[in-house]
């Protein structure tokens, strides 16, 4: 019986780079596969470094081809990943890891590899520039293939300091958005606050809130008195009265001396401006008194869904400021259940 004893060491003949050939963003991969020089062996987790605009990635190690003669190694594109020169990777690119790459007789592998060739090099990674939509305002205004931008009405409203998908309004089969400007000033009342409704809509064009007031493209409610900060929070509310159109919440925690007040608002097809003091008036909607001076009621407010199973939608408004059983800022919650049959305040 003769035995044949190997004792040439195994040798890297090929590396390559693979992944789209185009700028790639978070979560695209990068693989690289080594072609050896013969069957191999591997345990543990070997790795390979990449180098992507001067900086040192370590790309795992995935697994051996089922020839068992060509490592594969990925690399996962991560936030800040940046390059516009491609990715490279050196003839000393592979290493063991405290593994082992090792043919069938027990030789180790050399670990000098060829350079990375050509398909890695031209690949752009963008990472700002990711699979996630970008929040900038200014790269929405200018890329508004991604959706479009809502802009305020005057200096110091504040708008958008509160937003919420608002339900189908007007029945017109697409959500409708609620932005709130707190800030922002009516005739005569200096912070009253203002609320826009924003109809659905498919195409890309910048809304300005002022078109919202004058009534194209949705419509405006407006606070009830001086300093009320209504819009502060603002809340899609379901279908409170059951009529098949989505309604609203608005929140003013500083009104009537910051015991606060929540307008439900019911939804409707017309863009006429809604004025919250005809909705405290038992019009078009309801309201929701807070409870004591300094409660803070309507500082949050959300549609609860419908709690108590009666087929309509109920809501939730939150006093984070009230004192409960003497308990000094504890803060209550308040769930009311939505109704149909009247627009009666709610104390």
């Amino acid at each position: 019986m003769q035995t044949k004893v190997n004792s040439v060491a195994i040798r890297a003949t090929n590396a390559t780079g693979a992944g789209k050939t185009s700028t790639l963003k978070i979560g695209d991969k990068i693989i690289v596969t080594v072609t050896l020089s013969e069957t191999v062996v591997v345990t543990g987790e070997p790795t390979y470094t990449i180098s992507m605009g001067g900086v040192n990635k370590s790309a795992t190690y995935v697994s051996t081809a089922s020839n068992a003669n060509i490592l594969v190694f990925s690399y996962t594109i991560a936030s800040g990943d940046m390059t516009t020169t491609g990715i490279t990777a050196t003839t000393t690119a592979l290493s063991l890891n405290a593994g082992s790459i090792k043919d069938t007789t027990g030789n180790a592998i050399g670990l000098t590899t060829p350079a990375v060739v050509s398909s890695v090099n031209t690949i752009t990674v963008d990472a700002k520039a990711s699979n996630a939509v970008d929040s900038d305002p200014a790269a929405l205004s200018q890329e508004v293939q991604r959706g479009f931008v809502i802009n305020g009405e005057a200096v110091s409203d504040y708008s958008g300091h509160s937003v919420s998908n608002a339900g189908d309004v007007n029945g017109d089969g697409l959500d409708d958005l609620i932005v709130g400007a707190y800030q922002a000033d009516l005739s005569g009342k200096s912070d009253a606050g203002k609320s826009y409704i924003v109809f659905g809509k498919q195409d890309t064009d910048v809304i300005n809130l002022s078109a919202i007031v004058a009534g194209t493209g949705g419509f405006v409610i407006n606070g009830e008195s001086a300093g009320d900060w209504s819009g502060c929070s603002v809340s899609n509310a379901g279908d409170v009265n059951g009529d098949g159109l989505d309604d609203l919440i608005v929140g003013a925690h500083q009104a009537n001396l910051s015991s606060g007040k929540s307008y439900v608002v019911f939804g409707k097809q017309d863009t006429n401006a809604i004025e919250l003091s005809a909705i405290a008036a038992g019009t078009g909607g309801f309201v929701i008194n807070g409870e004591s001076e300094g409660d803070w009621s309507g500082y949050s407010v959300s549609n609860a869904g419908d709690v108590n199973g009666d087929g309509v939608d109920d809501l939730i408004v939150g006093a984070y400021r009230a004192d409960p059983s003497g308990k000094i800022s504890a803060g209550k919650s308040y769930v009311v259940f939505g109704k149909q049959d009247n627009t009666n305040a709610i104390e």
